[in-house]
């Protein structure tokens, strides 16, 4: 997986889940989340800019914007 990420820059057939249920706060949430954006911008379509959040109610969402777009902080 990592050979196939490193020449292609994407992954095939991936969706990112990342629990952010009441276990989860402070840096690991924050990792969590980071690596869950990552995975969803290197995957290939249709999961492309999708997530799943685990937790008492899991759910799929869009992420809008992307490495370009200005951080508003």
């Amino acid at each position: 997986m990592v050979e196939d990420v490193g020449k292609k820059r994407k992954l095939t057939n991936c969706i990112a889940v990342c629990d952010v249920s009441g276990s989860m706060f402070g840096i690991p949430m924050d990792v969590a989340v980071a690596l869950e954006l990552l995975v969803s911008e290197l995957s290939e379509e249709p999961w492309k800019g999708k997530v799943i959040t685990f937790s008492a109610n899991p759910q799929l969402h869009l992420v809008k914007g992307g490495c370009n777009t200005p951080n508003p902080y």
